[in-house]
């Protein structure tokens, strides 16, 4: 750009400035981002870890190097990039005392700059519908199709979505009908890459959205359809190159191991309707209903933030519906736009969450709303919509009730993400209180050990269900070294793994003299008349024969009837405790 073409492009934004137009703008992604505080701010309260992060921050502790780690799962799920940048953001936690430091600028990576790209495409590719992209970017912050943003180890879904995004709106820029600018395009096809080769496989969905946008940048009026198809397709193969090896590999082979058979393919798909059922609930607020259900564990907080964010929003809402947009493109235009953003939003939307589903692992409550994260961006261009066309109804009937109205429901969505956040807190609350009473009851314990734990804390998003989610904790606690070699001492055997057996029966397994188990770290063997036997209920925690005096019809009473373990009065250093952080 020449000196005079930058003179004159900075006394064009003065004169935006001067007229209020970029104050004006600045303001409203001011509100917006204040919203998104409002949302998600609460979310570093919380130092804990939950579901995979306790499996596989165990395999980190237990693994003397990267390739030890990886063969704790990721070889086995044919994920070696993601095992290799898990290792490395887990081992922080492992090595220093900064990982919760980092996962919150991840998680603020994310919340921030993920619906800013979608904002900057789509006021690329529908510059005459700038109000619309940024209802879409208000959508996309507070209506969330993933409830796991505590869940550090499926920070790789986040940051998918992030650098997809990024690889469609450097796409958007990199093309015009008559000419590439290859450096974007070459920033577009990296980006794309790292999505789905490192991040999440299953941002290769986004390739059919890629491709309408594409066409849309190329479409030339004055050139005819066979020249505007050559364009599209010269840039469309660039990326579909990248992704094809993705591709072939993951059906040629596949997963083995701990994870043999779980990401199969199902030709059927279409024809589980209860898995659809499911996910359409998903995508209309059922998660709502859930978690409305647990109303006891919703903080002053949460009612607060819910409250100051419909006020917000109702103020960014008047703001929108009384002020002029930049352009006014006519009717025809406006409607053809409109037709153009809808399919859009569905080609965002539609193909990742089919695509989970036909690999058997569908969008639903809980962890598997991860499963959604891909879909978010059309989701919320499909609510921006829909929040689009209520305004509109404003401005030609002049109802501020119904201003009020969607105000109020995206101070609702704020509410549920902050009551959302308040599960997670309750389930750390709940998980320190057993492992208090836990070692209140074991000061110390031998060298090595296997419990079996039958653990009810009353959170929704319980903490205490598998294997790993004891094994780390409890070898966190009673470990004597920091040496991979040394750490995992202590086994669980729980409660969820005696009622959902893999070949036998729960009764078979009751009477077993060993019960064989593949794990993340391999096969274990466990002797059930040398399990500890540990029973927590309200507070209240019994072991062995406490447990059958209490209840004397327990099913896993056999097991349980041996002399209570005689706590040491004194327990050996334990250097590793320090890396827990603890609720209260």
């Amino acid at each position: 750009m020449t000196p005079g073409n930058n003179t004159t492009a900075a006394s064009g934004l003065l004169q935006r400035l001067s007229t209020g137009v970029g104050r004006s703008r600045l303001a409203t992604l001011i509100i917006v981002m204040l919203l998104a505080i409002l949302a998600y701010g609460r979310i570093r309260l919380i130092r804990d870890v939950v579901w995979d992060d306790n499996g596989w921050l165990l395999s980190v502790y237990a693994s003397g190097d990267l390739w030890q780690f990886l063969n704790t799962g990721f070889v086995e799920a044919r994920r070696i990039p993601l095992g290799v940048f898990t290792y490395g953001f887990l081992g922080l936690h492992r090595d220093t005392a900064y990982f919760y430091l980092v996962w919150d600028a991840l998680n603020l990576l994310t919340i921030a700059a993920t619906p800013l790209l979608l904002y900057l495409t789509l006021r690329e590719l529908f510059p005459d519908k700038q109000r619309l992209a940024l209802l879409a970017t208000l959508a996309f912050i507070v209506f969330p199709l993933d409830y796991t943003l505590p869940y550090a180890s499926g920070i790789n879904y986040r940051l998918g979505l992030l650098s997809g995004l990024a690889s469609l709106y450097l796409t958007t820029v990199s093309v015009a009908p008559e000419r590439v600018r290859p450096v974007r395009l070459g920033a577009a096809l990296a980006a794309a890459a790292i999505s789905y080769y490192v991040f999440l496989e299953a941002a290769v969905a986004f390739e059919p959205a890629r491709l309408y946008l594409i066409a849309r940048r190329r479409h030339d009026p004055a050139a005819s359809r066979r020249v505007w198809t050559r364009r599209t397709l010269t840039v469309a193969a660039w990326f579909a190159l990248a992704c094809a090896p993705l591709i072939v590999y993951k059906l040629a082979y596949k997963t083995y191991g701990i994870y043999a058979g779980i990401y199969g393919l199902d030709p059927a798909f279409l024809l589980r309707f209860w898995d659809i059922a499911k996910a359409a609930g998903h995508f209309v607020f059922s998660d709502w209903f859930i978690l409305a259900r647990h109303f006891d564990a919703a903080s002053g907080a949460t009612y607060l933030a819910g409250a100051l964010g419909a006020g917000v929003a109702f103020v960014l809402l008047r703001r929108l519906a009384t002020a002029s947009p930049l352009r006014e493109p006519e009717e025809t235009r406006r409607g053809r736009e409109m037709a153009h953003f809808l399919a859009l939003a569905l080609l965002l939307a539609l193909p990742p969450a089919l695509l989970f589903h036909a690999f058997n692992r569908p969008i639903s409550w809980g962890m598997n709303s991860t499963h959604a994260v891909l879909s978010q961006a059309g989701y919320a261009m499909l609510l921006g919509a829909v929040l689009c066309a209520g305004l509109n109804r404003v401005r030609q009937l002049h109802r501020p009730w119904l201003t009020a109205a969607m105000a109020l429901w995206i101070g609702t969505g704020i509410f549920f993400s902050n009551l959302n956040t308040d599960q997670y807190r309750k389930s750390w609350v709940q998980q320190d209180r057993f492992w208090r009473a836990f070692v209140e009851r074991f000061p110390a314990l031998p060298e090595r050990a296997t419990f079996f734990f039958d653990v009810q804390d009353g959170a929704l998003y319980s903490d205490l269900v598998n294997y790993y989610d004891f094994e780390f904790q409890l070898n966190l606690l009673y470990a004597t070294s920091a040496e991979p070699a040394a750490f995992r001492r202590y086994k669980a055997y729980t409660a969820a793994e005696l009622m959902e057996p893999r070949g036998r029966t729960p009764e078979e397994l009751l009477s077993a003299d060993t019960i064989e188990r593949l794990t993340h770290l391999g096969p274990d063997r466990l002797q059930p008349a040398e399990f500890i036997v540990v029973r927590y209920r309200n507070g209240k925690l019994l072991v062995n024969r406490e447990i059958t005096r209490a209840d004397p019809g327990v099913s896993y009473g056999a097991w349980a009837d041996k002399s209570v373990p005689i706590a040491s009065s004194s327990p050996a250093s334990y250097p590793l405790r320090g890396k827990l952080e603890f609720a209260y």
